[in-house]
């Protein structure tokens, strides 16, 4: 007769994806994203948004000294409004074209701002083909400060990344003192389309409408900063929401399937156990239900986000 410890039967209890946001619930919205790629194509548009703590929607619902943090209820609600905002702009006043599909998940950052990830697919006669129809949508440069002061602003309050590297080897997108984005970007003259998952956007060196600027880093630094740090955006739209609004041009097929599963990744979750020997019965229960529970961590914004009943993804194909 075998021993325990050779007849290790285990136990298996499943987190059904009736559940709303488990990992089962978003193994299936991204099956259900990838059915609309089936349909309509690959998107076009990769678009995040970001909440502004200094909206002053937040900033006049706030007691006197009191941070934006400690009422993330505002937050929550002044944010969902924004994003509803911006559905219409984008869905019934086609900013960016007409929309034939999209998928939206909402995140929040741990720091309490929530933002949300968009892939949109617009009709082939709005589709950016060519390096011009590229620069009419995006920009990755600074703006004039003389001919458009408040868009400015916003450009080099919001769009700068970092700076990072050599100046700010602490900053969070540092990883083997390199940036795992990329910057400082090249700078070019033209647009071109490249074989990663966006193009290579015009960032002029000499000539381009804004100066460099002066970042000050954390410790103090400064550092001049020009358009090789800029993070591309829509003119339109991050004059209209004062806020950081990343929007990429998606041009390679490959990346389809990575950036649908990056919008249905779900939270961040960590889980360690570490089990002696005689108790490996107990390692094989394989519990989702348990590890759901345990590995999750709900920031105040996402508890009122969903006590609110705000969606946490949405998609839509017409």
């Amino acid at each position: 007769m075998a021993s325990d410890a050779e007849v290790l039967p285990g136990r298996l209890t499943i987190l059904p994806p009736s559940i709303y946001g488990s990992p089962r619930w978003y193994a299936k919205e991204f099956q259900d994203a990838m059915a609309l790629v089936r349909v309509k194509g690959k998107p076009d548009f990769f678009l995040t948004f970001t909440c502004n703590p200094k909206w002053p929607e937040i900033k006049e619902s706030l007691f006197e000294g009191q941070p934006p943090n400690a009422r993330p209820d505002i937050i929550a609600r002044v944010f969902h409004m924004k994003v509803e905002a911006l559905l219409a702009d984008i869905l019934k006043h086609d900013i960016l074209g007409h929309v034939d599909a999209y998928v939206m998940v909402k995140e929040t950052q741990k720091r309490h701002l929530p933002h949300i990830h968009m892939l949109l697919t617009v009709l082939p006669r709005d589709k950016p083909r060519t390096p011009a129809d590229v620069d009419r949508v995006v920009s990755a440069e600074i703006p004039d400060r003389l001919t458009n002061p408040e868009l400015h602003r916003i450009v080099t309050s919001h769009m700068i990344h970092g700076p990072c590297g050599e100046w700010n080897i602490l900053s969070p997108c540092m990883a083997d003192r390199k940036c795992t984005k990329d910057y400082p970007k090249a700078l070019r003259q033209t647009t071109s389309f490249s074989d990663d998952s966006y193009p290579l956007y015009r960032r002029r060196a000499e000539a381009a409408p804004g100066d460099p600027i002066m970042k000050t880093i954390r410790g103090g630094a400064n550092v001049l900063v020009n358009n090789a740090w800029v993070v591309p955006y829509n003119p339109y739209i991050v004059l209209r929401y004062d806020a950081h609004i990343n929007l990429e041009i998606v041009c390679a097929v490959t990346s389809v399937k990575y950036l649908y599963k990056y919008l249905e990744k779900g939270p961040d979750q960590c889980l360690v156990r570490l089990e002696p020997h005689e108790r490996m019965r107990e390692a094989l229960r394989h519990d989702e239900v348990a590890r759901y529970e345990l590995g999750r961590y709900i920031t105040a914004s996402e508890g009122y986000w969903r006590i609110y009943d705000f969606p946490i993804q949405s998609k839509m194909s017409r």
